[in-house]
């Protein structure tokens, strides 16, 4: 009997204890980490656990940003030639490079009128069509190259960004580097891009389809550190139930 009444008072106050536990108790445990918690962020995959993770480039990397340089250059293999293909807009191009050109010479960066266009009659050109494409061709004739060459290593920059960009979203969405390397080339080297450059010769679309991936990697990768990816790295999230 002594031992029975020895042992009763122990198992209540045990029990008493865990009833009037008061809210800071309460409060450091439940902000206390679980256990297995980080091992299982650690280990769980999805773009939410691997946007946590510090992201190492390796040589894999490295070779895959001078992979769509060359394919590029393999790709536009026809366009190195000597004089310019004969593409639907490609002399047009050329000219709205030499108007923007003409216009930076006379001190006006933003021409809203080029005197040079429609044979000698003026025309609003870069209030309705795209000028940045133009824009990168001056850049490259600034730096040196001829109007026509320049307006091919805006092909060629064009096509790099793409793969490059498409690497990087790959990277991103994907997680392993074969595959992300397999989806810069197909691309880079898509037959649309290809039609862009050796049949309409439309260097603004060119353009618009480099930095395409590019917005994507930074949209996404913007959605993966805000609230959400915050949110995950902590060892009590839990994903609401819809």
């Amino acid at each position: 009997m002594k031992r029975l009444s020895e042992s009763v008072p122990q198992r209540t106050s045990g029990a008493s204890i865990a009833r009037t536990s008061g809210p800071d108790t309460a409060g450091a445990g439940a902000g206390a980490p679980r256990a297995g918690a980080s091992t299982r962020l650690a280990t769980a995959g999805g773009p939410l656990a691997t946007a946590c993770q510090p992201r190492s480039v390796g040589r894999a990397d490295l070779a895959a940003a001078f992979a769509p340089l060359l394919l590029a250059e393999i790709a536009l293999g026809p366009l190195w030639r000597s004089g310019i293909p004969a593409a639907d807009d490609l002399l047009a191009s050329i000219y709205r490079v030499f108007a923007l050109h003409e216009g930076w010479k006379a001190g006006n960066f933003y021409p809203a009128l080029s005197a040079d266009l429609s044979f000698g009659y003026s025309a609003p050109l870069f209030l309705y069509y795209p000028p940045l494409a133009s824009y990168v061709a001056e850049l490259f004739h600034f730096a040196g190259l001829g109007f026509i060459g320049a307006l091919k290593a805006s092909y060629l920059l064009a096509l790099c960004l793409s793969g490059w960009g498409m690497y990087a979203y790959g990277r991103v969405i994907i997680h392993t580097r074969r595959a992300a390397f397999l989806a810069a080339v197909a691309y880079l080297l898509a037959p649309y891009q290809l039609l862009n450059i050796f049949k309409r010769a439309a260097l603004a679309e060119i353009v618009a389809l480099a930095l395409l991936p590019w917005v994507l990697w930074t949209l996404h990768t913007l959605y993966l550190r805000g609230g959400r990816a915050r949110a995950s790295c902590s060892p009590d999230f839990r994903w609401p139930v819809s």
